[in-house]
């Protein structure tokens, strides 16, 4: 059967991050797969970052829109009009993708026609605490974005179908309207989302990012949320079991991939191969346990990363940590 080869629109919204975003472009540049449309739309930064955008547009498939700042699902929204894909992704200007993550969710979508969304896991780049860590998340279930359950936005690719199926990001909500967008599609049972058992993204978090300075926002569009899609699960009365059951999932992904971690093999089949691959991880299980007993996140870290080989296919972790480091605190 003939390989199509489809193409992939990738939006990203931006706002005075010329010292971050030029990363986030390299990281698309450097893309395995190259049938891609990298769209960019600024919000009138008045920092270097058209500077970097206007030298990379002669790099690569990437244009870019500078127009007066609305918000970012405002411009995320045009991003998507703009867009000529067959699947959908944004990826924020302070996010990177691994070399393999378009290659992967292309063949994920060309193998199974049906599905409409799928998401990974992805490493925590954490500039505060200086630590890099891993998330690994459950298979989807219709239950588990409405409970609270949610994905890693970098890690999420979709066919443009969706979008006209059930519309675009819901601007009133100014922070999390992807999760609100996502429990939108979990709605639609003709919908297909499934989990990809890849490492597809980096998360960076760092002091300027919306978790950090938009707490208490954050919390009132995550209980608004809750108080549209939850509903009928509250009504049933199964709120704790099902609660209990999307933490046994994800628990027993984790142990999954600290299985496969040590599994020798070579197979490009087998999950999270692409990441495997590039990186020695180890497992400290004591960590873990500790992790566990006392819900201690901050202090211990259940894995270890580092590159198998420099310059190898994965991303240079010293390079980017010597440009973005944390920001002193002024004395």
């Amino acid at each position: 059967m003939q390989r199509i080869y489809m193409k992939v629109s990738i939006i990203t919204p931006t706002y005075n991050r010329g010292n971050l975003i030029a990363h986030t472009l390299e990281s698309v540049l450097n893309q395995s797969y190259h049938n891609i449309e990298h769209i960019v739309i600024d919000g009138s930064s008045t920092d270097n970052t058209v500077d970097v955008l206007e030298r990379y547009k002669k790099k690569y498939h990437m244009t870019y829109l500078s127009r007066i700042d609305k918000g970012m699902y405002y411009a995320i929204n045009d991003g998507i009009s703009m867009a000529t894909g067959d699947i959908i992704a944004y990826l924020n200007s302070d996010d990177l993708y691994f070399p393999w993550t378009v290659q992967k969710a292309v063949e994920t979508f060309q193998s199974n026609r049906d599905l409409d969304m799928i998401y990974g896991d992805s490493m925590v780049w954490d500039f505060i605490t200086n630590k890099i860590y891993l998330n690994i998340y459950a298979p989807h279930r219709r239950y588990w974005l409405p409970m609270g359950g949610v994905l890693c936005q970098p890690t999420v690719f979709l066919r443009r179908r969706v979008f006209d199926r059930v519309g675009y990001f819901n601007t009133e909500f100014k922070y999390l309207a992807d999760c609100e967008f996502w429990n939108r599609i979990n709605n639609h049972a003709d919908l297909l989302i499934s989990k990809v058992d890849e490492v597809m993204a980096i998360e960076c978090n760092h002091g300027d990012t919306l978790r950090e300075t938009m707490k208490n926002e954050l919390s009132k569009d995550k209980n608004k949320i809750a108080f549209l899609y939850r509903k009928k699960h509250n009504n049933s009365g199964l709120t704790g079991w099902l609660k209990l059951v999307i933490y046994v999932q994800r628990e027993v992904k984790i142990w999954e991939f600290v299985l496969r971690c040590y599994l020798k093999t070579n197979s490009k089949r087998m999950r999270w191969y692409n990441f495997l691959e590039t990186y020695n991880v180890r497992f400290f299980f004591f960590n873990y346990i500790f992790c566990k007993l006392f819900h201690d996140r901050a202090r211990f870290s259940r894995f270890s990363i580092e590159e198998k080989e420099k310059g190898s296919a994965g991303l240079c972790m010293d390079k980017f940590q010597n440009v973005i480091r944390p920001q002193p605190n002024p004395p």
